[in-house]
């Protein structure tokens, strides 16, 4: 909706909306959409206070999105506040020094380690954390997410997951989205489980074993 919000703004050029878009997501229960359209630019997520100010930023954003949706957007007119995200989303943060670190470079180029315990696929997607602006990079095919990238390089036993993994600031953009994250959760929970009935390091787990065990829960790793 970002043409449709540029109109809006020629009309109504206090329009309290601070993204370059209107972003509103389908759900299941009929009449009912998400809006993911609250912008915290600045906001830093491994600083209470920081995260607390953005928290109260968003919170106050949202009666001015309402007010938009319902003054200019066709069909929200009686739109009505339903629920609140329970926390604001925060799209980076801390990072893991991981045995391996992913570049952006292979996840261009669509490389798979021979360690590969989940995909991703979705575009490199960079939101400047200054204010608008948004650097998109398309991704041509899958890239693999490496086990060695979710093992800490000097703290021993510690496993991460998610967004916090072993990678560079281009790679964080495109694997951060819920399905990768939810992928490499459930790798790095069959390879903490591994661990723990051998009474072994999780330096000691063989990646083929923890693919293995992947493959027969119908992960698609190829």
């Amino acid at each position: 909706m970002k043409a449709y919000l540029d109109e809006i703004r020629k009309k109504y050029p206090d329009c309290p909306i601070k993204r370059e878009n209107i972003i509103y997501i389908n759900s299941t229960i009929p009449g009912k959409i998400w809006v993911n359209t609250v912008r915290v630019p600045g906001c830093d997520g491994s600083d209470i206070e920081s995260l607390s100010d953005g928290e109260i930023q968003g919170l106050l954003q949202i009666p001015g999105i309402i007010k938009t949706l319902r003054d200019f957007v066709p069909g929200f007119e009686d739109c009505v506040l339903d629920e609140i995200c329970p926390a604001i989303g925060i799209r980076e943060s801390r990072r893991i020094c991981g045995l391996t670190r992913i570049d952006y470079h292979d996840a261009l180029a669509g490389k798979k380690p021979e360690d590969t315990i989940a995909l991703a696929g979705y575009k490199i997607d960079i939101h400047s954390g200054k204010g608008a602006g948004t650097v998109l990079m398309k991704i041509p095919e899958p890239y693999g997410i490496p086990m060695s990238a979710c093992i800490s390089a000097d703290i021993d036993g510690l496993l991460m997951s998610g967004r916090c993994i072993s990678m560079d600031r281009e790679t964080l953009g495109s694997m951060r989205i819920m399905p990768t994250c939810m992928a490499i959760g459930e790798a790095v929970g069959v390879l903490a489980a591994a661990a723990v009935k051998r009474g072994a390091s999780v330096r000691d787990i063989s990646a083929c074993d923890v693919r293995r065990t992947l493959l027969e829960n119908s992960a698609i790793l190829e």
